[in-house]
């Protein structure tokens, strides 16, 4: 091979290497890798909101105040964080419609039905590919 060949071929190889690293270090500093098998995921506090506590009959028995968290991408925080008003909204309208009290004297609310609430009111907010899972951390009544 020439010399010139040579060090044309260094130089171009040297070229796609610094590339390649700049990208890197520019989707890093955005906190994604994009030669990560997925993009790095965090929970985020979508704060305290309050649900109405309807009973399996359909009555009002009082309101709910719970935590909750979503799994979501770091890169989509700026969405997500602009977005809580109509997610708050979303859980407000959906939980007249789930009853959301337990059987037994209906003061005791089932977590779980609440978290598929919250988690379905997520999914539409933001979509599947932005919400992964959701956690309630507190719950009390008031």
């Amino acid at each position: 091979m020439p010399p010139f060949a040579r060090r044309l071929l260094v130089l171009l190889c040297g070229v796609a290497v610094g590339s390649l690293s700049a990208i890197e270090v520019s989707h890093w500093v955005a906190g994604d890798n994009i030669f990560a098998a997925a993009p790095r995921r965090e929970f985020m506090p979508i704060g305290t909101l309050t649900a109405p506590l309807v009973g399996t009959d359909g009555h009002l028995l009082g309101y709910l105040s719970f935590d909750a968290e979503i799994e979501v991408p770091v890169r989509h925080e700026h969405e997500i964080r602009s977005g809580l008003p109509v997610l708050a909204d979303a859980v407000n309208r959906t939980s007249f419609a789930a009853p959301i009290a337990g059987p037994a004297d209906g003061y005791v609310p089932q977590l779980q039905v609440l978290r598929e609430l919250v988690h379905a009111a997520a999914l539409k907010t933001y979509g599947p590919d932005v919400v992964s899972r959701t956690v309630i951390t507190r719950a009390a009544l008031t």
